[in-house]
């Protein structure tokens, strides 16, 4: 992700979250040096993006901040790929746990995570707004992976 990409990404945030977070709050991300944001575009059209994750890293756990895919791309596996690519680039960089929150009731997303082996490690209750719901803490640990 770079800066030429945050008001698409800003469209995307504000479609799929009921609390987005502003251009600014990822411009500062991108520019603390401790994340990786990463964004997914058609070859056909690179200018275009198709949904964005990002991680921040803190010594070896990264906490996955944002997984977002534009609602019209769903079902095309682009989820997977950004979750695949960021798993495998925090790892290069020494990441070996990674945590996120999710929302319980977010179906598709919980089993996603649960197939790239992260697992429940806690619940944060009533953690989301509009409409309140808990959050599931789920953690991967790369050296129970290997």
């Amino acid at each position: 992700m770079a800066e030429r990409d945050l008001d698409q990404v800003a469209l995307l945030e504000q479609k799929n979250f009921s609390r987005p977070w502003s251009r600014k709050s990822f411009l500062e991300m991108l520019s603390s040096g401790d994340a990786l944001f990463l964004v997914a575009v058609p070859e056909e059209d690179t200018d275009r993006i198709l949904g964005y994750c990002g991680l921040l890293q803190s010594l070896d756990t990264g906490d996955i901040t944002n997984v977002s895919v534009d609602p019209e791309q769903r079902g095309k596996r682009i989820g997977t790929f950004l979750l695949e690519e960021l798993i495998h680039r925090s790892t290069q960089l020494g990441v070996r746990k990674i945590f996120l929150e999710v929302r319980r009731g977010n179906a598709p997303a919980n089993r996603l995570y649960e197939a790239h082996g992260f697992r429940q490690v806690g619940i944060r209750k009533q953690y989301y707004a509009d409409p309140v719901e808990d959050a599931r803490v789920l953690c991967r640990d790369e050296e129970e992976e290997n």
